[in-house]
């Protein structure tokens, strides 16, 4: 991912007690433990790459390797902090410095649903800001559901039918849905996609729920 569209403070440290995992992470991601090659690694050279936090000390970037920093006994870090105060900004870093990241199906549904929201809000909010400039002009609607998976699709590397497919069981499954729990159940076990989404379809169709 690039960098240049993010303002940092100066690299510093902070103290590792002080830092602490970003919600959204937990909620696409699960329990993260850094893995063990990681933690030798630590312990041998410390971290070159400082970890990347937002005002609040939540970390944005880096949360495996300030679990393995705290597991290899440093009472220190290092640390940038995103100086943006958009907090759906700070979402969308997370997400994106997740990119390479290996997840199974269940934790890339989440993060293309969480994804999803962020751009859809980010949208609105531009739509707003330009309205409150009081532009005489029309205002094209960017915000909707079509062009929000389009940009979806295109930053995840899927089709728009599969970014469909995810948004569909994540939603329904976090608004109480037991057949879509069950679907991203499946996907967190391997299942497809296609396979996961199937379950629903007795249910109900994506155009009537979610879209």
């Amino acid at each position: 991912m690039s960098y240049k569209r993010y303002d940092f403070s100066v690299p510093g440290e902070n103290q590792t007690k002080r830092l602490s995992i970003h919600p959204l992470n937990t909620k696409i991601y699960g329990d993260t433990t850094p893995d063990a090659a990681l933690l030798e690694s630590v312990k041998a050279h410390g971290i070159f790459n400082p970890i990347i936090v937002n005002r609040d000390k939540q970390i944005l970037s880096g949360t495996r390797r300030w679990l393995s920093a705290i597991a290899a006994g440093f009472n220190k870090v290092p640390v940038l902090v995103l100086l943006e105060k958009n907090k759906l900004l700070h979402e969308l870093f997370l997400i994106e410095s997740n990119r390479t990241r290996e997840k199974t199906a269940g934790q890339m549904a989440r993060e293309t649903a969480e994804l999803f929201r962020i751009e859809k809000e980010l949208a609105a909010e531009r739509q707003r800001a330009t309205l409150a400039q009081n532009v005489s002009t029309v205002v094209p609607s960017e915000g909707t559901s079509g062009k929000t998976r389009d940009i979806v699709a295109e930053k995840t590397g899927q089709s728009k039918n599969t970014v469909e497919k995810q948004v569909a069981i994540v939603t329904k499954a976090e608004a109480g849905d037991p057949v879509a729990k069950e679907a991203l159940r499946m996907l967190d076990k391997g299942s497809s996609v296609i396979s996961a989404y199937r379950t629903l379809e007795p249910v109900s169709s994506f155009g009537q729920t979610t879209w």
